[in-house]
């Protein structure tokens, strides 16, 4: 049976407790899982090895709890882009919009998207710069952004402000 069509599929990356910058998304990351399931919109929760780095943030996973869309992934390297793939795959949801967010922007976010863009045929791959956060993140310095957008950009993501 084939599943609704719906504006985007979330992700959320390694929003967990082992990563430091973690903390400083989760409020902006709840906004979008509130988002995501008022709209209907499958969530995939991405781990990276919860027994390394502990699992989600409860705050996150609450909000899931009871929202059969929900699928939580475990990877073991920065991209966990075949791994949401196969999850996708296997629960029978179509992705033609990928949406994502979480830490490290520079690392994990950037793999596992830039991973989605090139896996996936007409796919539109996009990062929420509102919900991201990483060990270098400096949301005031223009020449930041200004490198990771071109960085994202030549591989085929885009950045928004989703939320």
């Amino acid at each position: 049976m084939a599943k609704t069509k719906v504006p985007y599929v979330l992700v959320v990356v390694d929003v967990q407790p082992g990563f430091d910058t973690a903390k400083d998304v989760i409020d902006p990351v709840c906004k979008l899982v509130i988002k995501a399931i008022a709209d209907g919109m499958p969530i995939v929760i991405l781990e990276f090895d919860p027994t390394r780095f502990d699992d989600t943030y409860t705050q996150v996973t609450d909000l899931c709890k009871g929202y059969n869309k929900t699928l939580v992934v475990t990877k073991d390297m920065d991209d966990g882009s075949e791994e949401v793939i196969s999850a996708l795959r296997n629960a029978g949801y179509k992705y033609p919009r990928i949406l994502l967010c979480g830490v490290n922007f520079e690392f994990c976010v950037f793999a596992t998207a830039v991973g989605l863009a090139n896996g996936l045929e007409d796919t539109t791959v996009v990062v929420d710069t509102e919900a991201v956060h990483g060990p270098y993140y400096d949301a005031e310095d223009p020449s930041y952004w200004d490198s990771l957008q071109q960085r994202y950009n030549k591989n085929g993501v885009k950045l928004l402000n989703y939320g």
